[in-house]
């Protein structure tokens, strides 16, 4: 599943500016989850659900679309947040604008 998702702030990296993450979900592996969990691990320590947190969600997300986690870190905050959603709406096997469309009735 590609997710696209086009920046509000650009992100600069290696001197290039990108404006836009695609999140390639298709393309990971479950060593890529392994690992994912156990980045997550080191960044913010022992959580009894680690697929729960921001940290596995970002680590996710940063492998998805092919940046560094700590470049994603860098995204402004709502594009950031977009970000981890996509993860979080791949892990519970939804698309992007489906997890959108659910906050936004519980507003």
């Amino acid at each position: 599943m590609k997710v696209p998702l086009p920046l509000e702030k650009p992100l600069k990296v290696d001197d290039k500016e990108i404006t836009s993450l695609t999140f390639d979900y298709d393309k990971l592996t479950g060593a890529d989850i392994i690992n994912a969990t156990d980045e997550a691990r080191q960044i913010s320590g022992f959580s009894p659900n680690e697929m729960q947190t921001s940290a596995f969600r970002a680590v996710l997300a940063a492998k998805a679309c092919g940046v560094l986690y700590h470049d994603l870190l860098r995204l402004g905050a709502r594009d950031f947040f977009r970000a981890v959603t996509a993860s979080h709406a791949f892990l519970l096997g939804m698309d992007l604008k489906e997890m959108e469309e659910i906050e936004k009735t519980e507003e």
